[in-house]
This record gives structure tokens, sequence and C-alpha cells, in this order.
């Protein structure tokens, strides 16, 4: 059996998947791990979540949900759209500036969708329908991937 090398560690695939969403919807303000209190005045807004998945050692498959929010239901469905063809557009790498000023690049090498996006049902909205949601203002559209990710490396 091959060693495999410990150097590095697998990217934050909630971080990276925020950081590459980000530029579609405004800016870092409209993405997060959390929906925001102040949520309708963030729209639309992209919520990202690692709900599993496993790896080979070699790469991480992290599953990760997309929530995307907007005002109707036609802006929530182009805002999910555009997230997954950006998402699934090939690989691509995400560059940061850790805490002690080193330069960390991580490599997702490709995301499958799992689940297109969707509009889910009411009990899954708080026990809200489609409906309720957008007299509310904020209609949610939501979406499963899997990334393939490479060790991130300094």
């Amino acid at each position: 059996m091959t060693p495999v090398s410990t150097r590095g560690s697998f990217p934050d695939a909630e971080a990276v998947t925020l950081r590459r969403l980000a530029p579609l919807v405004g800016g870092l303000s409209h993405v997060g791990n959390s929906t925001p209190a102040d949520l309708q005045s963030r729209l639309p807004f992209h919520r990202v979540t690692r709900v599993g998945g496993a790896d080979d050692r070699l790469t991480d498959f992290p599953a990760v949900d997309v929530d995307t929010y907007a005002a109707t239901r036609s802006e929530a469905r182009r805002a999910a759209e555009q997230a997954r063809d950006l998402l699934t557009s090939g690989p691509w790498r995400d560059v940061v500036t850790d805490d002690a000023g080193r330069r960390v690049v991580s490599v997702i090498d490709g995301v499958d969708t799992d689940t297109g996006p969707f509009i889910p049902p009411a009990s899954s909205q708080g026990g809200e329908s489609a409906t309720d949601s957008t007299a509310r203002g904020v209609v949610r559209f939501t979406a499963s991937y899997t990334l393939r990710a490479r060790r991130t490396s300094a």
C-alpha cells in the first residue's frame, strides 16, 4: 500500500463554496452558513451547508446543500440555476490568505448535482407553503451537490 501524504488538509467545503457563489449575488454579505435575521434586505441570498460526504484519503467528497432565497419564485429559480451552472462549470481554485499570512490554495476538481434546484415541501419551509413564503417576501429553492476536493496546499 502506498502511504498517503498528510501534508495539507481538505478544504472547508462550505467556505470554498460560499466564496465561489458570492459574486453571483452581490458579495459576501449575500452568502452564509445560516439565514440572517435581515434576510429580506440581503436578497438574493445563498445559504451553504455541508450535510455529509466521505473521502478516499486523497479526495474529499463533501455533500453540500445550497439554499437560495429571493423575493419571487422566478428570481429564486434563476439565482439557484446560476449557482448550479457556476458550481458545475468545471474545475476551479480557491485562493485565500490564512491567519498566519500564508497563501492557501484549494482545488475543486468538479461538482456533481445530486438534486437540482426545487422548492422544498411545506414541512421543510418551517411549516409554510411556497405561497405563504412568497407573501412574506421570500421564496427558497434548495439543491444538493457533491464536490471533489483535493487537499489544501500552502
